[in-house]
């Protein structure tokens, strides 16, 4: 039991799997992302209205900004190529999808928060934020095009390669 037990929290907590977890996290996300996108092209001519302006831009330009970044950053994200960059665009997008709905719906943005409980639609741009946060953070991993074009510029550059900058990437 002892031998078990050592096992199981010592030598199995050693032993992660960080790249695949950070690629089924960008996979998740990218499929979630690629369907809001699609649902915003199919439903456009009904939403486009409803959808408010921001960053002074129309609520038409504005929607169709975020459409394209949810299939291009979705996209973008499941391929691990610019993965950070493509995090830090989708963190913006979701901040407008809040207002959005938070406008849309019974609630105003400053008078009303409280009023959010658990069921409410505008908790799912605020997870994903979170998602997104934690991208930055760790970068896409060693399974993405980011990992595999860092590989190929190292290998052309005449420099000595820094192994603490691919050791875990």
């Amino acid at each position: 039991m002892k031998q078990y037990l050592k096992r199981l929290f010592i030598y199995s907590t050693s032993f992660t799997y960080s790249n695949l977890s950070r690629l089924f996290i960008r996979l998740f996300v990218g499929v979630l992302f690629i369907r809001f996108g699609i649902r915003h092209i199919l439903f456009f001519n009904n939403i486009v209205d409803a959808y408010p302006s921001m960053f002074g831009m129309s609520n038409t330009t504005c929607l169709v900004v975020l459409i394209i970044v949810e299939l291009l950053g979705g996209l973008m994200l499941m391929l691990g190529l610019l993965s950070r960059i493509t995090s830090t665009l989708s963190i913006l997008a979701m901040i407008y999808a809040a207002k959005s709905i938070l406008d849309i719906d019974r609630y105003h943005f400053i008078n009303d928060i409280a009023d959010l409980d658990a069921m409410d639609p505008v908790y799912i741009p605020i997870l994903l934020i979170g998602i997104f946060l934690y991208l930055i953070l760790s970068g896409p991993g060693k399974i993405s095009l980011d990992y595999i074009i860092s590989l190929v510029m190292v290998s052309e550059s005449n420099e000595p390669a820094d192994d603490n900058l691919l050791q875990d990437a």
